[in-house]
């Protein structure tokens, strides 16, 4: 039976307005909670779920809920979606009427939380349902988790989103891996988190200034609903631009991120475009054509425009795309340049073969070091020159017994 609230519960309170509330959940959710409030984000209400009151207590949302009344006796993680969200022996009525009493009187509810470990996989779900229940548009920010976290952490990731899908509106879904492969090579472990927090800061305040913030071009709530409300998955691109025609130019890089990323944005259900900034008509006018041309004459196009940015001169341009498709290998293949693609054998007529185009997703130091490991050459490639024999190489293996300068080759 579904968790449902009495409708006449809260009848006549004063209407206020749109209201935002953005729920950080476990350690993950709480910590990028954290950097939103931190960063600002204009008009929303912060939320802190925990099972870990200690965790709690390094939470900056001014409201700190400790869900999860049994979890000292302990749990298994893989046991956590067999009976559904309402099922599950972590939370109990009293904690499923706490989590009802702070998400009342919300519009839209923003999860943040990190699938595959503990409070945010087993909440989530929980936390979604009772909000759609409630009648309130829920969105999802959450994070896959790193390939070094391992493969259990990564499955049970898989099936708290496939559950989650079943009770939320929109979900976007921030892959850690994803990002850090195409960060640098030195990024540190806490940047590499900051890379994904500042990924659902983005989404987060994409959707809350778009609502909240008066300008020339505003964005109602019904609009968002039409494009959010059962949207399923969608995807976040942002870029920044300066200069002339910036709007423009930060449209096509938060595209070209998209197509690198294998989305698909032709014939997309609806696209939120945020753009902040100061620019021009003229500017503004192409970068919106532009990205119409991106999705196609069927896709629901909605956006807004803010005049205000916090570096002077830059124009920031936020979308977010519902009803996408991937694109298949051999699309793929078909837009990746040639001088992108490794050899590929075409003899005998057969044409190319999709297994030999490099894979994106693995990071580029590592796919030039298989490069080496494989025997390929690289003295044309500018990042790999010749290596040059020194003469501390020239030295003859075997005599162990035998001084290393006694066993140096003579060389001209």
């Amino acid at each position: 039976m579904a968790f449902e609230l009495d409708p006449g519960l809260f009848e006549n309170q004063e209407y206020k307005g749109i209201t935002v509330k953005i729920v950080g959940v476990g350690g993950c959710g709480c910590n990028a909670i954290n950097n939103m409030i931190d960063r600002k984000i204009n008009g929303v209400e912060y939320i802190a779920f925990n099972t870990d009151p200690q965790a709690l207590l390094n939470s900056k949302a001014p409201i700190r809920i400790k869900i999860g009344k049994k979890s000292s006796s302990g749990f298994e993680l893989s046991n956590a979606f067999t009976k559904g969200p309402l099922g599950n022996p972590l939370f109990s009525e009293e904690d499923r009427e706490h989590i009802a009493a702070q998400l009342h009187g919300a519009d839209i509810v923003m999860i943040a939380a990190g699938m595959g470990k503990g409070t945010g996989t087993m909440a989530t779900p929980l936390i979604s349902l009772i909000a759609r229940n409630m009648g309130i548009l829920t969105i999802g920010l959450v994070t896959k988790p790193f390939n070094c976290e391992g493969k259990i952490k990564s499955k049970l990731a898989e099936d708290s989103i496939t559950e989650l899908r079943k009770y939320i509106d929109t979900l976007i879904i921030v892959d850690n891996e994803k990002i850090l492969s195409s960060a640098e090579e030195n990024t540190t472990v806490n940047d590499a988190f900051n890379l994904a927090n500042d990924v659902m800061y983005r989404a987060a305040k994409g959707i809350a200034d778009i609502l909240n913030n008066r300008g020339h071009i505003n964005v109602n709530f019904g609009d968002l609903c039409g494009l959010m409300m059962g949207a399923g998955d969608a995807v976040i691109a942002t870029a920044a631009a300066e200069g002339e025609r910036r709007a423009l130019r930060a449209s096509t890089d938060a595209f070209n991120s998209l197509h690198l990323d294998g989305v698909s944005v032709k014939g997309a259900k609806g696209i939120l475009v945020n753009i902040t900034g100061e620019v021009t008509m003229k500017d503004m006018s192409e970068a919106m054509t532009y990205i119409e041309e991106q999705v196609g004459n069927e896709t629901n196009i909605i956006n807004g425009y803010i005049d205000e940015s916090p570096i002077l001169g830059e124009t920031r341009v936020t979308v977010i795309v519902t009803g996408f498709k991937r694109k298949t290998i051999e699309e793929l293949a078909a837009e990746t340049p040639r001088s992108d693609k490794q050899s590929i054998s075409t003899s005998k007529g057969k044409g190319p073969s999709t297994s030999q185009i490099i894979d994106y997703t693995i990071p580029a130091y590592i796919r030039r070091q298989s490069k080496i490991n494989e025997g390929e050459s690289t003295e044309q490639n500018p990042l790999f020159p010749p290596h040059k024999e020194q003469p501390e190489d020239r030295i003859q293996k075997g005599l162990s017994d035998t001084p290393a300068y006694l066993r140096r080759k003579e060389h001209s």
